[in-house]
Order: structure tokens, then C-alpha cells, then sequence
């Protein structure tokens, strides 16, 4: 046994001691339940679900971290201290009691339920698509075990409809989410992610329900038992695992992609309730209205969502598509064809436009000397201080390698000088780097456009200007600027 994880929060956990020995006294009491006495199998039936409860106070206590504990623990433990809270109600049969034990019980359900659905929504955004198809899935295949199995039965035995609709909605519920934690678990460590403990309490959950009915007192009413008991177990099993706390962290984010056979399968999720309820009619069944109802608008909704979803991700890749068209894909600034577009719908406008062209001075020394790395970091850095050094309204681009150029939309003379002296403020501070901080000026040369200009020639001034910057301004200054 692990010591050191074990004496954690004052509790004697071993990491897997704890849970063998859990299993395998839960499976003892499982195996010789249909041998003990009537009282016998009460309290075994109520001594497994009860050791549910500290089964994942326990695992809570040693793995959880010792903090604030997540809704979805939250969830499942009220709802196994509601089912109990039911179980212990039942032992005293008046038709007040059995009322109330009903309703305890409903609610614990609904509420481990919900523990269910809260381990998929904190786990599944990372695999949207999967989830819901896999819930569609689930849902179709509980759809038709309700349909030919479990309400031929149940009518069989003149069950109420309240009864007949709560069954359906317990069913129907744990088999979508049954759908959900298989993917999960596929996508969440595979044959060994803990969630297959879920799993395999739903499904076990599913069986009990789905044979409970069938015989009164025979033998078969006791294996429906020993498999609540199972799922019970399987439970306990999901909270005493360490890993089971460590499904919530950074998890590979899966592509929105639904494949040809993938639609095909999903549609035949989709046709499964109304051709079971055409099949029911046909051989003379009863047709189950709350099936249709309740299951055809449900998996109905999952697939619009489904479909909405994959329109939400295509807009999604459209729209950075036509960013990296339109953008350099280091700095984040338009990219010179974006630039000469607005730059000629300006001039085609009559309006006066005014060009920075600004061109780094001591970057490749600094790029040569610490990398390209740092290198890119420093044109990040520039690109962010040529941009809060100009307007609102006002266009930077990097036209490339250590180029940027601005356009200052019908700037006048006073916010031109107001722009310079911000950009060489700018760029005149040094740049932290992680090896060192670096100073790299800037020579940069002005245009102001004329009446008819087309783009190509004011930005040849304003390049030419740059150059005669470059060439002729003051040594002692970082930024050295000319007018074309």
C-alpha cells in the first residue's frame, strides 16, 4: 500500500488496496445474495448501496485535491444519499411511506443523472460532435429496448402509465447517457479511463430495469437486484480511482468532422424510433406515444444541434481562413495587399492620405545574435507599438521581413507630427527579449498623396523618402525621418 497517498486527509487510502478490497467484498455480497434470507437480501441490497457513499467520500477525500469539490461529486452524492435515504424509507411499507420512498427515490435517480450529464459537459467540449453522436446512438438503442422489450412486459403486467412513463424516461435517459461515456472514455484514456466504471454502472442500471418486470418473485427479480447492486459497486469503483479526479485537465482538442458513414449512421439513430413505432402498429402492438413524443424530439434536438454545430465550425474555419488571406500570420497586421486596397479606396475617394514607411535599423544583428525566436518577438513588440502609436481609424501593415507601413486617413499636418513623435517615442524603448532587452531604431519616410496618386507611386515616395532617412539622418538618433 501506498503510505504517503494514503494517510492523505486523515484517511487510510491505498491507491489500489482500497479498491480490491472494496470490489471484492461488494462481489461477495452480490454472489451469495440469492441464497440468504428474505431479511438477508434486504439488508445486503441496502449495505452495497450504502457503501457507495463512502466509497467516494473517501476517494474525494484522498484525491480531490483537499479544495473546493466539483459540482459533478456534489451531484453524485446527493443523489446516492437521496436513493438510500428511499431505501431506508421502504422498510416501513404504508401507502404514505411507499409514496414518499417513490417519489426519494425519483429524485435521487434524476440527481445522479444529472452527476452523469455533469461529468460529460466538463469533460466533452473537447469533443463536441462525438458526444452527441454517440448520445443519438444511445438513445436509438434504448428507444428499442423500450419498444421491444421492456413495454411488452410492463403492459403485460397492467402497470399505471405514470409508472409506464417514469420507466421509459429512466431508460431512455441512462441509455443516452450511456452513449456519451462510452465516447468519453474512449477519448479519455482509453480501456483505462475510469469513466468505463460509469459506464458500466449505467448499463448495469439498464439491465436491472430492463428484467425488474419481467417475473414477479422468481429468480429473475433477484438477478435485477443483484444488478442494481452491481452498478451500485461500479460507482463506488469510479470514486476510489485517483484518476477519475484528473479527467478535468488539458485534454486533446478533437476536429468537428462528420464523415459520409457517420451521416448515414447517424440517420439510421434518427429513423429508429418512428420505424420501431411502425413496426409495433404493424403487428399489432400498442403504439407508444411517449416513445415518439418524448424520444423523437430528443434525438431529433441532439442531431439539429449537431447540424448547428458543424455550420458553427465551418463559419468558424471560413473566417480564419480569409484572416490568414488578409493578415500576416506573425504580427497580426493586414498584409500589404489589404494595405494597397484600402490605401487605393482612399485615394479613389479624393481623400488626403498620408504614408509612414518605416524600416527597422539594427534588426538582422539582433535576429543574427539571438535567434530568430527572439527575432519574431521583437517584430511582435514593434507591430504593437506602431499600432497604439496611430489612430483608430488608421491602417499598419507589415509589408515584410522588417518593413512596416502606415496610413494615416486624412490626417492633417498637426496629428501627423502628433503620430511621429508617439512611433519614435516607441520605438526608441528598449524591447525585452528573454535573453536580453534590445534597442533597435527605425528610419521612416513620409508621404502626403496628390490629387489623382495612384497607390503604387505614393508608396514609392514614401519608400524613397525612407531610404534617404536611412542615408542621411542624424547617427545620434534612433528614428530618423524624411519627407518624400
Amino acid at each position: 500500500m501506498d503510505v504517503a497517498a494514503a494517510l492523505r486527509g486523515g484517511w487510510t487510502v491505498g491507491s489500489k488496496a482500497v479498491s480490491w478490497t472494496y470490489a471484492l467484498c461488494s462481489l461477495a455480497v452480490i454472489a451469495v445474495y440469492p441464497w440468504l434470507t428474505e431479511a438477508g437480501r434486504l439488508a445486503a441490497f441496502r449495505l452495497i448501496a450504502f457503501a457507495t457513499i463512502p466509497a467516494v467520500v473517501l476517494g474525494a477525500r484522498a484525491y480531490g485535491g483537499g479544495g473546493r469539490w466539483p459540482i459533478w461529486l456534489v451531484l453524485l452524492l446527493s443523489g446516492l444519499i437521496l436513493v438510500n435515504l428511499g431505501n431506508l424509507v421502504k422498510l416501513y411499507p404504508t401507502e404514505p411511506t411507499t409514496t414518499a420512498a417513490g417519489a426519494i427515490d425519483a429524485i435521487g435517480n434524476l440527481v445522479l443523472f444529472g452527476a452523469a450529464v455533469s461529468v460529460v459537459v466538463k469533460t466533452g467540449p473537447s469533443d463536441f460532435g462525438g458526444i452527441i453522436d454517440a448520445s443519438v446512438v444511445g438513445l436509438a438503442v434504448g428507444g428499442l429496448l423500450w419498444n421491444f422489450v421492456l413495454l411488452p412486459s410492463e403492459q403485460r403486467g397492467h402497470i399505471p402509465v405514470s409508472s409506464e412513463v417514469d420507466a421509459f424516461l429512466v431508460v431512455f435517459a441512462l441509455a443516452g447517457a450511456m452513449g456519451a461515456l462510452v465516447r468519453l472514455a474512449n477519448t479519455t484514456g482509453g480501456r483505462f479511463s475510469p469513466l468505463w466504471y460509469l459506464g458500466a454502472a449505467i448499463l448495469l442500471a439498464i439491465a436491472g430495469n430492463a428484467v425488474f418486470p419481467l417475473v414477479g418473485d422468481s429468480w429473475l427479480r433477484s438477478a435485477s437486484l443483484m444488478l442494481f447492486m452491481a452498478a451500485y459497486m461500479c460507482v463506488g469503483l469510479f470514486g476510489l480511482d485517483p484518476s477519475a479526479y484528473q479527467l478535468f485537465g488539458k485534454r486533446a482538442v478533437y476536429r468537428e468532422h462528420l464523415s459520409g458513414g457517420r451521416v448515414w449512421f447517424l440517420g439510421a439513430a434518427v429513423a429508429v424510433i418512428p420505424v420501431a413505432s411502425g413496426i409495433s402498429e404493424l403487428v399489432g402492438g400498442r403504439v407508444n406515444g411517449t416513445l415518439l413524443v418524448a424520444g423523437g424530439g430528443l434525438v431529433t434536438a441532439l442531431v439539429m444541434v449537431r447540424v448547428r454545430r458543424l455550420v458553427y465550425e465551418r463559419e468558424r474555419a471560413e473566417r480564419a481562413l480569409n484572416h490568414l488571406a488578409s493578415h500576416d500570420e506573425l504580427t497580426g497586421l493586414v498584409n500589404r495587399r489589404v494595405f494597397v486596397d484600402v490605401l487605393g479606396d482612399e485615394l479613389s475617394r479624393s481623400r488626403r492620405c498620408v504614408i509612414l514607411f518605416c524600416d527597422l535599423n539594427g534588426f538582422k544583428p539582433v535576429n543574427d545574435r539571438l535567434g530568430h525566436a527572439a527575432g519574431d518577438q521583437l517584430l511582435i513588440e514593434v507591430a504593437r507599438r506602431m499600432e497604439t502609436s496611430v489612430r483608430q481609424s488608421d491602417v499598419v501593415a507589415r509589408f515584410g521581413g522588417d518593413e512596416f507601413v502606415a496610413l494615416l486617413k486624412d490626417a492633417q499636418p498637426a496629428d501627423v507630427d502628433g503620430i511621429l513623435d508617439r512611433v519614435s517615442a516607441g520605438l526608441s524603448q528598449p524591447v525585452p527579449l528573454p535573453s536580453e532587452s534590445v534597442t533597435v531604431g527605425a528610419s521612416i519616410g513620409t508621404a502626403i498623396s496628390t490629387p489623382g496618386e495612384e497607390p503604387e507611386g505614393l508608396l514609392k515616395r514614401a519608400d524613397l523618402a525612407m531610404y534617404r532617412a536611412k542615408r542621411s539622418g542624424s547617427r545620434e538618433s534612433l528614428v530618423r525621418i524624411a519627407s518624400a
